[in-house]
């Protein structure tokens, strides 16, 4: 009989948490070198508003669907909408708190609140802030998840009703 099974058989206890710890260091190298999909799509919103608040219009839209539609706006027409954005009110600070993520296959929506602030607004006379709630939705496309809705749902308890609405509503657009 081999040492290692006579330390089992004689000490199961001892035997036990040893398995115990090897499962234990196990998982917590798995959830440390495994990225889940919720992470994933974290970092794609989470990069895309780092984008904004450095004012790169190009990097944020690295974040989003080739094939975006939405409100007769493309790609290219949000890239206009976000920069002329930070041209008429510098560049914001955001945070962000998810409210609800729902994920379907390799499709996913969020709600988010978000705090904008505008610390540049009219040449820095006073800074502006903005609370809103947005819905976000993702697809994956060649194993990288994309931005294809950037919907606002409400700002400061108005209904903009669609992006290109609210857009016009801030002169914008």
């Amino acid at each position: 009989m081999s040492r290692l099974t006579e330390f089992a058989r004689t000490r199961p206890w001892l035997s036990f948490l040893a398995l115990l710890a090897a499962v234990t260091l196990l998982c917590v190298v798995a959830s440390v070198l495994i990225e889940t999909k919720r992470e994933r799509i974290a970092r794609v919103i989470t990069q895309a508003k780092e984008a904004l608040e450095k004012g790169d219009v190009a990097e944020m839209l690295r974040s989003v669907s080739p094939d975006f539609q939405q409100e007769g706006l493309d790609k290219d027409g949000l890239g206009e909408l976000m920069r002329s954005c930070l041209r008429a009110y510098g560049h914001p600070t955001i945070r962000l708190w998810v409210r609800q993520l729902k994920l379907e296959g390799e499709s996913v929506t969020c709600e988010l609140s978000v705090r904008f602030a505008f610390p540049e607004y009219h040449g820095g006379i006073r800074e502006i802030l903005s609370r809103s709630r947005w819905r976000v939705s993702l697809r994956k496309q060649n194993d990288r998840w994309l931005i294809t809705e950037l919907t606002p749902l409400s700002m400061e308890g108005y209904e903009p009703g669609g992006l290109v609405p609210l857009a016009k509503r801030y002169r914008v657009l």
